[in-house]
Formats: C-alpha cells, sequence, structure tokens
C-alpha cells in the first residue's frame, strides 16, 4: 500500500533536516529523525530505526564522497572494530530484557547523556593530546551497545570525539565514516533477520532523492560556523537525544 501524503510529507521533512545537520556536525540524523516520527506517530521505533540506517547511510557516502578527507584512521579503525560486536550484542540483549528493564535503561542513558552534553560545554585545553587507542574502544563497546539497544549509536560516540582538541572538520569526517559503516552494518543484520516491509522499502526510495539532494547542498553551502559555536551545538543536539530518549521510556 503506497503511504498517505500527509504522512509522507513530514517524514520528508524529518529527513532534510537530519540529513543537513548531520552533513554539518558528522552526526545528528538518527537523533533528528527518530524523535521527529515517534513523536508525531508517524512511524514506530523499529521501522524509524531500519530508515534511518538506509537514509544515514546514503547522507555519509555523499558527504564523504569528492571531499579532501580529514579522518584519524587509528580511532576510527578501533572504534568500528569494537563497535561492530556491540552493536549485535546489544540487539540480542534487547530480546531478553523485560519492558521494566528497557525503561530504567533508557532513563539511566538519559542522565548519563545529558551529563555529556554539559561537559561538552566546556572546551578542551589548548594543548591536550588525543585519547589514546583502549579509550576510543570503550566508547565503540558502549557506542555500539547502545546502538543495538536503542538504534542510535551515537551520543557515546559524539561525546569521546566533540571533547578531543581536534578541529571539528576532522570530528566531522571521523563520525561520518564511523556512522556509514556501523550503519551498512546493523542494516545488513536487521534486513537479514526481520526482512523489509514494502512500506519501508517505499519510504526509502521516496526518501533517498531528498537525502542526496540536502547532502550536496550542505557540502557546498555550509554555515559559517566557529569550532567552538559548533562544539555548543553538538551539545545542544545531546540534550536533544536525552530528552527524546527519557520521553520513550
Amino acid at each position: 500500500m503506497f503511504p498517505e501524503l500527509f504522512v509522507i510529507l513530514p517524514i520528508l521533512a524529518a529527513v532534510a533536516l537530519g540529513s543537513y545537520v548531520q552533513t554539518i556536525t558528522g552526526f545528528a540524523f538518527g537523533l533528528i529523525f527518530i524523535s521527529a516520527v515517534t513523536a508525531f506517530n508517524l512511524l514506530d521505533i523499529a521501522t524509524a530505526a531500519l530508515m534511518t540506517c538506509s537514509l544515514a547511510l546514503v547522507n555519509t557516502t555523499v558527504a564523504l564522497r569528492k571531499r579532501e578527507r580529514h579522518t584519524l584512521w587509528r580511532p576510527v579503525l578501533t572504534v568500528i572494530f569494537f563497535a561492530v560486536p556491540g552493536v549485535l550484542v546489544g540487539y540480542y540483549l534487547l530480546q531478553f530484557l523485560g519492558a521494566s528493564h528497557i525503561k530504567y535503561l533508557k532513563l539511566t542513558l538519559s542522565a548519563v547523556i545529558v551529563l555529556a552534553s554539559f561537559l561538552l560545554l566546556v572546551p578542551p585545553k589548548a594543548g591536550k593530546g588525543v585519547s589514546s587507542l583502549p579509550v576510543f574502544a570503550f566508547f565503540g563497546v558502549l557506542g555500539g551497545l547502545v546502538g543495538g539497544l536503542f538504534g542510535v549509536n551515537g551520543p557515546p560516540l559524539i561525546f569521546q570525539f566533540y571533547r578531543q582538541n581536534l578541529p571539528v572538520v576532522v570530528i566531522r569526517d571521523c563520525l561520518l565514516t564511523i556512522f556509514a559503516i556501523l550503519c551498512a552494518v546493523r542494516l545488513v543484520f536487521v534486513v537479514a533477520v526481520d526482512g523489509m516491509s514494502p512500506f519501508v522499502g517505499i519510504m526509502i526510495l521516496l526518501a533517498i532523492p531528498v537525502t542526496y539532494t540536502v547532502t550536496l547542498l550542505a557540502k557546498k553551502f555550509p554555515p559559517n560556523m566557529s569550532d567552538l559555536t559548533l562544539r555548543r551545538g553538538a551539545a545542544l543536539l545531546l540534550l536533544f537525544a536525552a530528552i527524546s530518549i527519557s520521553l520513550q521510556a
């Protein structure tokens, strides 16, 4: 059955906003899209998460294409290596936990994200080095578990990268690369296990041109913002994510 127009348009609007913000900051597609469509009861969380994986993969691929790369490969590959098993463990853990346990997990996660968002408002100290690889490995596992449980693996990784004393352009490309790989893994895994309904397939096909176009526009016409402003924006988006997750509890 083809989706109704009053369902399609707000979903595509959420896709456009998520695509633009993620192209600029390196994250936030899932935070914005899932929060918007579930808040207005346009999609259930499972459907929204599947669409997020598909469209975020398009966004990250287009955002990184034909652009000078600033990726720090050792931290990125370390995060991916430890995050992928975390996603699978989190997904299966979700099947065994009761509704009450999930509720308390969401509330706890929200509190941690709120704390992290306030910590991000403090700029990194000048001259401070990048965290060691074991620290990135820890946040990779944590990000994978959160992604497997809630469909949004961003918050731990966003906090870890944005607290580094690095230019935002480097942080952005690192996060885009990580999310591209994790989205691809989760998409293949979920489709192989649960399949994809015709409704989801149609919505993804309708949303791909929007994602592609908005991502190109964001690359060509980025906002004129300082690194400090973008870091503060990242903190506010994390706070928004915490509120969204707590409302789902």
